[in-house]
């Protein structure tokens, strides 16, 4: 399946929500690009996030990753899965939200836990901002924390939990489509807006009254309804 997306769609939401796996399912589902930041952020450092924490320190990821985020959007990427914490700064907020579908995918802090700690046994791939504390409960504080955030970011929310990431993606899609209907509607609207407007506008190039021109329109309205019908009796007839 392949589609024309009206805006990139970004995903949001706290780690283990499942938003790189579902930025996979839709790049597939749709045949456009994908940008993972936390991949994008290893593969260009050449090391994990747990490590580039301890290296350089969180400002330093966070501003890594706004740079990241917004290079991606310049080069036409389609769907994004963003970091945990991309939310933290009120630029990059702004940023998803004007030029984005933004996709808050919402997860029970344990159910969470649940996820991040399957991922991984090497200790070197542990979510920096969990160490050394109890994954349920430090999940919860950074939800607590960060949930108005997203929030204010979001256009729209899907829940994950009892889904798996096709299912999830299923979900998108539906906003996805509805957001279509709604920038068609949007531009019916405005073309009828613009012919509404239309007799005012050649009245002044001709120097009439719009009056006069709505009068030819709606003559013209009504032949064509005349030639439908008459059209119609004949094809009854052929």
């Amino acid at each position: 399946m392949t589609t024309n997306l009206r805006r990139p769609v970004a995903l949001i939401g706290l780690m283990g929500a499942g938003k790189s796996a579902v930025a996979r399912v839709l790049g597939e589902r749709l045949g456009v690009s994908v940008a993972d930041l936390d991949g994008m952020i290893e593969a260009i450092e050449g090391c994990s996030i747990a490590e580039l924490f301890e290296r350089a320190g969180e400002a330093w990821f966070r501003r890594r990753e706004s740079e990241l985020l917004a290079e991606a959007l310049r080069s036409g990427v389609r769907i994004v899965a963003c970091g945990g914490g991309v939310v933290l700064d009120a630029t990059q907020r702004a940023l998803l939200r004007e030029r984005c579908l933004v996709v808050w995918l919402e997860v029970d802090p344990a159910e969470a836990a649940r996820r991040v700690t399957a991922e991984h046994d090497d200790p070197s791939r542990v979510r920096p901002l969990l160490a050394g504390a109890e994954p349920s409960e430090r999940l919860a504080s950074l939800l607590a924390a960060r949930a108005p955030l997203y929030a204010e970011a979001a256009h729209v929310r899907v829940a994950t939990m009892g889904r798996t990431p096709e299912q999830v993606a299923d979900a998108v899609l539906a906003h996805l489509d509805l957001e279509r209907q709604i920038g068609a509607y949007e531009a019916e609207a405005a073309a009828a807006e613009s012919l509404a407007d239309f007799p005012v506008a050649f009245a002044a190039l001709l120097g009439c009254e719009a009056r006069d021109i709505a009068w030819v329109m709606d003559s013209l309205k009504k032949v064509e309804t005349s030639l439908e019908r008459i059209e119609e009796r004949l094809n009854k007839h052929v």
